[in-house]
């Protein structure tokens, strides 16, 4: 007897974590605003490969310096993040509000080294 409530109550609590990891995707990722088909399109982007794949919502070509904060909230966690870069002559800095990415970029290329 004992070990059939055992049992039960293991298969409760995998659903009940199943559950909630399904709702935080859904939620804390975005996927139930945005579908997911943008972000698997982000992924297969056929644009190059590496960290400097994303646009800039501050600074871009000309700026020195750039700063970029993400709220939390999502799933009901609390807090934020965030990001700053100043780059040195010959980089631009780029900054993302999506992804929470700063990095400087090197004037003509796509890329750079990330913070």
């Amino acid at each position: 007897m004992k070990k059939k409530i055992s049992i039960i109550s293991g298969v409760t609590i995998f659903i009940m974590v199943l559950t909630a990891n399904i709702q935080y995707a859904l939620e804390g990722y975005g996927l139930g605003e945005n579908g997911l088909h943008a972000e698997v399109l982000a992924q297969t982007s056929s644009g190059g490969g590496g960290s400097g794949d994303y646009t800039c919502s501050s600074g871009g070509v000309g700026s020195s310096n750039c700063s970029t904060s993400a709220s939390g909230g999502g799933g009901g966690i609390s807090g934020g993040t965030s990001c700053s870069v100043t780059c040195i002559s010959g980089y631009y800095a780029c900054c993302n509000n999506y992804y929470n990415r700063c990095q400087c970029r090197q004037v003509g290329s796509g890329s750079g080294s990330s913070t």
